[in-house]
């Protein structure tokens, strides 16, 4: 055994798993099973999902994947039964699909693992050794994964195992369950079919966070780039888990721009405390000097025509003034060019705060500042791009397959 597991370690293949494109959504379903089970290192769980993959469509892509299957059960448990189904499966591929893409590997694969095989004198001397088996009779059964990580799967009410479950089962109605925390769960009933095997990849789908955002009624808020409405909300966003990049604007503040981290399920608030504009600043001091301008303008404008009354006066006559003095003359003459002095300051007050005005309400009105950039996403601890410490860095890279298990050393400076 040991010596047979060396020769395999330096000499296989890679293992492709066939790609179920075309193929109907159970035999999909099936093939993700196995690949599941493949990696997890249950391969005869893995190898049971292929085999029924191959029953199904009679493909050679998966009675590869049989073989495949097959052999690392066999160098795992030295099994003779595991050895015997991948000889099977690696015979019926070069005899039944000449036009097989991996013939080629599957003859040579022959040539090394026959030897392996008990002779028949060994076993029993009337056993043809190119004899494929007997096939097992057909077993009722489910075979259920999810790669959502803690997720604990449920048959008929009953827990199974965490990530994968595989089941002989009576035929008919059944009912799966499949949660995790921080995931949606997934109850579905299904209906398995007597001496077939139900294949069920279900992974969740993560519990969106609950995001309460706060700041000035009436503040637009956008979450990477989509509207959301105005603020106060009606009730909290849920948004599915992830990095997000919230906007919140109104006209005359500077905007919030932020990116927020949200965690599966959490609730998180995020506070919007928007600074006043220079521009808005400036429109409130301008719209104070127009109202302190109207002020002045409306005092000059008394005052002038105070001084055209008093001066209209001065020429009123009576029985016993029927003329006027030189002194009252002079007098009127003065409050006349009062007047007009007054008219003429009263003229630039109103002229000065009609400018101011339309100055504030221009500055009001355009103050209304944008997004014009969003701030680079995060990065995260583990991000590639993130720059690493120098030094030189070695490691090994396994490599198996179904005919080859090795590995290479890599390193990086």
């Amino acid at each position: 055994m040991a010596l047979s597991l060396g020769v395999a370690l330096t000499v296989a293949g890679a293992p492709a798993f066939a790609q179920p494109k075309g193929d109907s959504k159970e035999v999909a379903a099936l093939v993700e099973v196995g690949k599941f089970a493949f990696d997890k290192e249950r391969y005869s769980e893995a190898l049971r999902a292929f085999e029924e993959c191959f029953r199904l469509t009679r493909d050679p892509k998966y009675l590869w994947n049989v073989a495949v299957t097959a052999e690392k059960a066999y160098w795992a448990s030295d099994q003779l039964r595991d050895l015997d189904k991948t000889l099977a499966a690696l015979r019926l591929y070069v005899k039944d699909y000449p036009d097989g893409k991996r013939r080629a590997e599957a003859t040579q694969a022959l040539k090394r693992l026959e030897p392996l095989a008990p002779k028949p004198s060994e076993t029993d001397p009337a056993t043809d050794p190119g004899a494929a088996p007997a096939p097992a009779a057909a077993r009722t059964g489910v075979m259920i994964s999810s790669s959502t990580p803690g997720a604990r799967i449920e048959l008929d009410g009953k827990l199974g195992a965490d990530g994968f479950l595989v089941a002989d089962v009576a035929e008919g109605p059944h009912r799966v369950t499949v949660r995790a925390d921080g995931y949606l769960p997934i109850e579905r009933d299904v209906t398995v079919l007597p001496g077939a095997l139900l294949g069920l990849d279900l992974p969740l789908t993560p519990r969106p966070g609950q995001v309460s955002v706060q700041g000035p009624s009436g503040a637009e808020l956008s979450v990477n780039g989509e509207p959301k409405g105005d603020l106060p909300l009606a009730r909290p966003l849920e948004l599915p888990p992830g990095d997000h990049l919230f906007a919140v604007r109104m006209s005359g503040a500077r905007p919030l721009v932020e990116w927020r981290s949200i965690e599966r399920g959490a609730k998180l608030t995020v506070k919007a405390d928007l600074d006043t504009t220079g521009q808005r600043m400036a429109a409130y001091v301008t719209f104070a000097f127009a109202g302190a301008g109207a002020i002045a303008a409306g005092t000059l404008t008394g005052l002038a025509v105070k001084a055209e009354g008093d001066a209209q006066r001065k020429l009123e006559t009576t029985p016993e003034a029927p003329s006027h003095t030189e002194t009252e003359l002079q007098e009127f003459k003065d409050l006349r060019d009062q007047r007009d002095d007054l008219r003429t300051a009263a003229g630039v007050a109103w002229g000065v705060t009609g400018a101011a005005l339309v100055s504030g309400i221009f500055l009001y009105v355009f103050d209304d500042p944008g997004v014009q950039a969003a701030p680079p996403p995060p990065r995260k601890t583990d991000d590639p791009a993130t720059p690493k410490p120098g030094g030189v860095e070695l490691g090994f890279v396994p490599a198996i397959g179904p005919t080859y298990n090795g590995g290479a050393l890599v390193g990086r400076f």
